[in-house]
């Protein structure tokens, strides 16, 4: 678990849920602290985010994409991220950059979603907000092979309107700011696209109630 918001300014801690117990009955859990190490652990540790992703991929690893620091900055850097050592009272994690050094990334964000596209090796990040862009309406893919990200069209069509309860013939009035977005099969470029608010803020904004199939072009 990194950073977060509670209530009144974004988090900057690290920590870790741990099981233990070697049978049911003696099974239990409790957090504990997390150490960060590596190239990247200045942009992991204290760093004050939230709404950022931490998306699993191959290997058990994770990457972290974006957040908002609370005040005025969205956090740049994409970071791998892979625990390399559990003990009863230490979790270390190995944080590292997860683009090529000299390589350009595409506009940091807050409030985005991402998936794990696991034929491509690949984390998709679509929508979200910057500071100095506002709600963004845009789809990026990060290829963990060659370590670069590039620009990928998503084609919407709006599939099922959850407050009606009817099926959507046109996509529109659609927000790109805290949407989700999950596989529909392995395999296949789709994904459903949920939710999502007029603004970039948390509070206060329109929900979106179309849900749209969002199928990947171009790859």
């Amino acid at each position: 678990c990194l950073g977060g918001w509670d209530g009144f300014e974004a988090k900057g801690d690290a920590r870790a849920l741990v099981w233990y117990g070697k049978s049911k009955r003696e099974n239990g859990h409790k957090w504990i602290e997390v150490e960060c190490v590596g190239e990247a652990r200045h942009c992991v540790s204290g760093r004050k985010r939230f709404s950022h992703t931490i998306t699993r991929t191959a290997n058990c690893e994770a990457v972290l994409l974006g957040g908002f620091d609370g005040r005025d900055s969205t956090l740049d850097h994409s970071i791998f991220l892979k625990v390399t050592s559990v003990e009863d009272d230490r979790v270390v994690l190995d944080c590292s950059f997860a683009v090529s050094k000299g390589m350009a990334e595409p506009t940091p964000t807050y409030s985005h979603c991402a998936c794990y596209i696991e034929e491509l090796n690949a984390v998709l990040r679509i929508g979200g907000c910057s500071v100095e862009r506002g709600n963004l309406s845009e789809a990026y893919l990060l290829n963990l092979n060659t370590r670069e990200w590039f620009e990928v069209p998503l084609q919407l069509d709006a599939t099922f309107d959850i407050n009606s309860g009817n099926q959507s013939l046109e996509a529109v009035n659609y927000w790109w700011s805290r949407v989700r977005c999950t596989r529909i099969k392995s395999g296949t470029p789709n994904l459903l696209l949920f939710g999502g608010g007029g603004t970039c803020c948390s509070f206060g904004s329109t929900h979106n109630p179309i849900v749209y199939n969002a199928t990947l072009r171009g790859l």
